[in-house]
């Protein structure tokens, strides 16, 4: 059983031939692999962190809160390819900010050469 805060539009049914395994798990990449006969919900045991993507069968999928601290996802029936992609916003903000920074720097510099300060 999975608890997730948003409907899913349908209930799904136990399914004894259904598998999923990981077939690359590079940190901030994680694919999975699965077969199932009917439409199913994939909850993965990891943490639940913004920054994380989805796709399944190479189309954007949305990545639902599970359990309260996991990630889940819904899957067509069928064999599916899912992939998982961290880009966590902090970085991005961390390197923009050091770029300003740096920009300042250079301005800064460049003034104080104009000037015979430096």
């Amino acid at each position: 059983m999975a608890l997730i805060e948003e409907p899913l539009g349908f209930r799904a049914q136990p399914d004894a031939e259904g598998h999923a395994w990981v077939t690359e798990d590079r940190g901030s990449v994680l694919q999975v692999q699965t077969i199932n006969r009917q439409p199913s919900f994939l909850v993965l045991g990891d943490l639940y962190f913004p920054g994380w993507t989805a796709a399944v069968n190479g189309r954007p999928a949305p990545i639902l809160r599970t359990n309260y601290i996991q990630r889940g996802l819904l899957l067509p029936a069928g064999q599916n390819f899912v992939r998982f992609e961290f880009h966590p916003p902090s970085l991005y903000a961390g390197i923009g900010i050091s770029m300003f920074g740096l920009l300042i720097a250079c301005i800064a510099a460049g003034l104080g050469k104009r000037r015979g300060v430096l």
